[in-house]
């Protein structure tokens, strides 16, 4: 092969391979160094959702996935690009939970992020890690609630100590248009489609065999609460809902990869926009305008020197540079 084709080769196996990242990564939670607000501790890209990890509490950011799709490749499908994109905010919070748990991250996944945002140094952040799960201690006394991945579905399980009072354990859905308690499942509904939780499973680990536990919601109001069969309330218990995205289409992630070069020293460089509005201020449907931010993945990354296109290794880094404001008031 000549070298420019192989250099041909090398940009379009590196522009594949980094727009598939986030779809093999899977759903991870990466630590917030001061790029974003304070009430955030962790940030994760879910399908058509970003999901903001604060403290006791979970802040759900939905969007049209097809409209971004369409603002994304307005520059090669043609006509007219959508100017917003419609979103639902959604916070699950745990009323009278502890305002200040420990969070511990679990299961660091290899590479770092880099943010550099405008042109004020002091904002700029390098070396986020990304987690693959997150536990926050004591939300309740006794009580630790675990963050974690299934797939591309987002799963919270809720670690009960001996003696723990699931009574406490209330659960509070700011922002849904309305909540549905069915037989056999909860039904969270918002302006972009419904999200449910199925009836959790619930066990205990007694003598090294596991125990299964009937578990049901319970309605408080406009809270959401757990009832528990009969169990022993001498051994921990573990309540494990699943949240499911019940409607979605398109790009697991906003980010949309499309250029490529190299430098003198053989390293490969992309380029991508992507498209988002930062941190939100306000629950509910709300529409915004699609600031952009360019993404460039950085090395190192496989040599032009080689004859076998590799995708990035273990140690490379992705650094976001920001091309407008990330961060809405409205």
């Amino acid at each position: 092969m000549s070298p420019s084709n192989r250099i041909l080769a090398h940009l379009i196996f590196l522009c594949a391979s980094v727009q598939a990242t986030v779809a093999q990564t899977g759903l991870q939670f990466i630590q917030n160094r001061g790029q974003w607000p304070d009430a955030v501790t962790y940030r994760a890209d879910a399908p058509s959702a970003t999901v903001w990890v604060e403290r006791s509490s979970l802040l759900i950011d939905r969007y049209d996935a097809t409209a971004m799709e369409h603002l994304a490749h307005a520059h090669t499908h043609g006509g007219e690009v959508p100017r917003t994109v419609a979103h639902h905010e959604l916070r699950l919070g745990f009323a009278g939970a502890n305002p200040d748990p420990i969070i511990e991250p679990l299961g660091i996944r290899p590479g770092a992020y880099n943010y550099i945002l405008g042109n004020d140094a002091s904002r700029w952040v390098g070396k986020a890690h990304a987690f693959g799960a997150l536990v926050q201690k004591d939300i309740y006394p006794g009580v630790d609630l675990r963050i974690r991945a299934k797939h591309t579905a987002l799963k919270y399980d809720l670690l009960l100590a001996a003696e723990a009072e699931v009574g406490k354990i209330l659960l509070h859905y700011e922002g849904a248009e309305r909540i549905e308690l069915t037989p056999d499942r909860l039904i969270i509904h918002t302006a972009l489609g419904a999200l449910t939780e199925s009836i959790p499973l619930a066990y205990q680990e007694i003598a090294g065999e596991r125990r299964h536990v009937e578990c049901t919601y319970r309605r408080v109001g406009d809270l959401i609460g757990f009832e528990l069969g009969v169990h022993d309330p001498t051994a921990p218990v573990v309540i494990d809902p699943t949240l499911v995205f019940s409607t979605y289409s398109g790009s697991f992630a906003n980010n949309f990869g499309y250029t490529a070069t190299f430098d003198r020293n053989g390293f490969l460089y992309s380029g991508s926009t992507a498209f988002g509005q930062g941190y939100p201020t306000t629950t509910g449907p709300i529409k915004f305008r699609m600031p952009v931010v360019m993404a460039c993945s950085t090395g190192p990354i496989s040599p032009l020197r080689s004859t076998t296109p590799r995708a990035p290794s273990s140690s490379g880094a992705r650094t976001w540079a920001e091309a407008a404001t990330n961060y809405p008031t409205v």
